[in-house]
C-alpha cells in the first residue's frame, strides 16, 4: 500500500519501482481523497514519518521512498515479498 499525493515525485518513483518489480499495490492519492489530512495525521503519528510517500509492504511499514529504494538495493524488501508470497520481478 502506497499513500501518495498525485504531485509528489518521490511518489511517482515509489509507484513506478513497485510497478517496475511487478508487485500489486494500492495507492490512496491523499490529496484527491476528502479524508486525505486525516489519514495523512494518523499515518504521521503511526509512523512519525511526515511526508509521502508512506509504504507499506505485507502491513509492515517500510518508509517513504529513499527506504524503499534502498531496501530494494539491499535485498530487504524482496525478502519480505518472499515471506509474504508477494509475487514479484527481480528486475
Amino acid at each position: 500500500m502506497v499513500f501518495s499525493k498525485s504531485y509528489c515525485p518521490f511518489c511517482d518513483a515509489a509507484k513506478s519501482k513497485l510497478k517496475g518489480l511487478k508487485v500489486p499495490f494500492n495507492a490512496l492519492e491523499l490529496d484527491q481523497d476528502s479524508s486525505g489530512r486525516e489519514y495523512q495525521r494518523v499515518l504521521t503519528e503511526m509512523t512519525k514519518q511526515r511526508t509521502v510517500p508512506y509504504v507499506f509492504v505485507a502491513q509492515k511499514f517500510i518508509g517513504g521512498c529513499d527506504e524503499l529504494m534502498d531496501g530494494i538495493k539491499e535485498g530487504k524488501i524482496q525478502k519480505i515479498f518472499q515471506e509474504a508470497n508477494i509475487e514479484h520481478s527481480d528486475k
